[in-house]
């Protein structure tokens, strides 16, 4: 079965949204435009809410995001890693898309491509809680 991507983009802090302590206006931008078309705008990072909160805070972006987050840790999800059949990954400056990711992006008829096979043996462990 073949799903388009969702209408929630979940974007990263440190190297993305703020590369070497600047804010990357240009996806700061896009990011407000894509949450005034409905998109749920998640910003998120591996060093915690807290980090993204003050991060958004001090470029004062907040109003970019629906919400603010931690990146997950852990993903419980009947799929396993096949979830991120589901997904695109899309440039920093999203100028730069594809045309195949701009249409996902507006909502057009693109279908995602099967997941690829070599992921590696680290994505595949049980995480040890």
């Amino acid at each position: 079965m073949k799903h388009l991507p969702t209408r929630c983009v979940c974007v990263d802090v440190d190297g993305t949204l703020v590369i070497n302590g600047k804010l990357n206006e240009k996806l700061a931008t896009w990011a407000r435009r894509k949450k005034e078309d409905g998109f749920e705008m998640i910003l998120w990072s591996a060093r915690g809410r807290a980090h993204a909160e003050e991060q958004a805070d001090k470029f004062n972006v907040r109003d970019c995001f629906t919400d603010v987050i931690s990146k997950p840790g852990y993903i419980v999800d009947d799929l396993g890693w096949t979830w991120q059949q589901y997904t695109r990954v899309l440039p920093i400056i999203p100028e730069d898309a594809t045309e195949g990711s701009r249409e996902a992006l507006e909502g057009a008829g693109e279908t995602v491509s099967p997941p690829q096979k070599n992921r590696g043996s680290s994505q595949n462990e049980t995480p040890k809680a």
